[in-house]
This record gives C-alpha cells, structure tokens and sequence, in this order.
C-alpha cells in the first residue's frame, strides 16, 4: 500500500544547496517536495502541476518571489 503524502510543495531558491537539504528534509517527513533554483522554471511547473504550498526565496537574480502574484499566473 502507498503511503500517502502530507501535501505537495514547491520549494523556490536560486542557491541550489539550500533547496535541495529543505526538499529532502520535507520529503523525508512525508511531504512531496519538488524544488526549483529558477523561478522562471518554477512558474512553468506551477501552471502545470497543482501545489498545496509554495515556498520561495524573495531575492533572486533573474525572477524573484514576486512571482507568485496571481497576476503572473494564468490558470
């Protein structure tokens, strides 16, 4: 039998190793954590795929948390 997640979560952040140690660490308490360190690639996933949380770095080089405006969403 499948052990269910906790929920499905969108981790945004431009330094990879961050990410990655907060993904695994989600994931290992049984959370479904995808990660990202683009938020342009981040946006494609998130009009695609569907998210119960959306945690992002505010400060980033080429698109920062600002982002997630509903307005930069099209759903």
């Amino acid at each position: 039998m499948l052990n269910p997640s906790l929920g499905r979560l969108l981790i945004v952040d431009d330094e990879a190793k961050p990410m990655a140690l907060l993904c695994e660490l989600l994931t290992k308490h049984g959370y479904d954590a995808v990660g990202f360190t683009s938020g342009k690639e981040a946006l494609e996933d998130l009009k695609s795929q569907n998210f119960d949380l959306l945690l992002t770095d505010l400060m980033m080089p080429e698109m920062d948390g600002e982002f997630i405006n509903p307005s930069y969403i099209n759903f």
